[in-house]
């Protein structure tokens, strides 16, 4: 069988978005360890080429395969997309030659002006690059997002492997590269992604995705779902801001393209210095001045919220017990000695009412006043000791969710 490939070496644009900027840490889920984004549909059959053995339309090809699924999980049917509609969209993008494409021109082409499939235009909201030396945002893209649209440099082996029906894995550093081609993960497990191409579901291991890839985006086709800020694992409000800001910039004046093995070895040993890792080449993101001056003092005062909380709410509760046991404790154990007809009335009428019919007033250095019966501190103390529980209890929340998104910062920082 004849493959043929399409992907034009990756472009770089300091402007594109970086998915781990928008991911909501303390709002993330729990990651399965297996996800695979067709098990959420009955009867979803997907062996189509789109001609991707004819000509080189796999950056299209790749597209078709992904708006299968959104459309399937926003409108409940399987739509129709024919090879006509993939090739027409194919040598639009490319002129009309069968010379491939940059997934990055695709990309902005297909959110700014859409394509014709199944007789309608389909655009997409945004897309934003995952950080291919993270295995964890691959899969948390998969997982949120319905698949990732990735890119790599097919090495012979791997047709070899295509044709024999087996995994791909890395078997020789000196197979030949035969070119670049572009899939839509729509899945992982501990082997590593399943992708979709040239008609079939492929297993590949995490060795040969960290050898081969060189990049990897996901796509947000709309917003609807995203509706809950406070508890959404994906920032879209910060999204819309930076793809605003970013959509009045001027491009690059030459995007370059990125070498596959040479480049992925540069960025394993710049990811050890993050400061540069983040600033330069493809691991740039954009991360306005103005917006982190903004919310510089917000999030400063939210960090200490879990110390604040715990610390005022243990002073209340010791303060407070300490109060009632000095002024009512002590005091109420010797009315009930003394008098019980006072204790009965107690009972009956409550303390506050009691306490008032009976002028029981208190005179200590803390409250320099008698103008108020001990019924009313008694009540502003248990109030008190009241607010301390809450506070603690919030305190303790705080800490408990700033531990979480630690620990998903961490996983995601280190990747697997």
């Amino acid at each position: 069988m004849l493959y043929k490939f399409g992907k034009l070496p990756k472009k770089i644009d300091k402007r594109t978005l970086q998915l781990k900027n928008f991911l909501v840490y303390k709002n993330l889920p729990l990651l399965p360890e297996e996800y695979n984004v067709d098990s959420e549909f009955i009867d979803l059959i997907d062996n189509n080429t789109y001609n991707n053995t004819v000509y080189g339309d796999c950056v299209i090809a790749g597209r078709a395969h992904m708006t299968l699924r959104f459309e399937y999980f926003e409108e409940g049917i399987l739509i129709s997309i024919t090879d006509d509609e993939v090739i027409n969209e194919y040598f639009k993008e490319s002129g009309g030659l069968d010379t491939g494409l940059y997934m990055l021109n695709s990309l902005n082409e297909w959110r700014k002006n859409g394509w014709i499939a199944n007789s309608k235009n389909y655009n997409i909201h945004a897309y934003a690059e995952i950080d291919i030396n993270n295995h964890d945002e691959l899969k948390y893209c998969v997982y949120l997002l319905r698949g990732a649209y990735t890119g790599f440099l097919v090495p012979q082996s791997a047709i070899d492997q295509f044709d024999k029906g087996e995994i791909w894995t890395v078997v020789s550093s000196n197979s030949p590269i035969v070119g670049g081609h572009c899939v839509y993960i729509v899945g992982y497990n501990n082997i590593g992604p399943i992708c979709v191409t040239w008609g079939k579901k492929q297993q590949m291991t995490w060795e040969f995705w960290d050898k081969y890839f060189d990049e990897a985006y996901g796509v947000i086709d709309n917003t609807d779902e995203w509706i809950d800020p406070a508890n959404d694992p994906l920032d879209i409000p910060k999204m819309d801001q930076q793809l605003s800001e970013i959509t009045s910039s001027p491009p690059n004046p030459e995007p370059t393209p990125s070498p596959c093995i040479i480049g992925n070895t540069i960025a394993k040993i710049m990811s050890i210095f993050p400061y540069i890792g983040r600033r330069k080449g493809r691991f740039y993101y954009l991360n306005p001045p103005l917006s982190k001056k903004k919310n510089n003092i917000k999030n400063k005062i939210l960090s200490f919220l879990p110390i604040i909380s715990i610390g005022a709410g243990l002073m209340l509760q010791v303060f407070s017990m300490w109060q009632l046991d000095i002024m009512f404790v002590t005091r109420m154990w010797g009315v009930c000695e003394t008098n019980i007809d006072f204790y009965k009335g107690l009972l009956q009428q409550g303390y506050w009412r009691w306490a008032a019919a009976h002028d029981f007033t208190i005179n200590v250095e803390i409250f320099p006043t008698n103008m108020f019966t001990s019924g009313f501190w008694y009540d502003a103390l248990m109030m008190m000791n009241i607010l301390s529980w809450f506070l603690t209890a919030l305190g303790v929340y705080s800490l408990h969710r700033k531990i979480q998104t630690l620990k998903n910062k961490l996983r995601l920082m280190g990747g697997e």
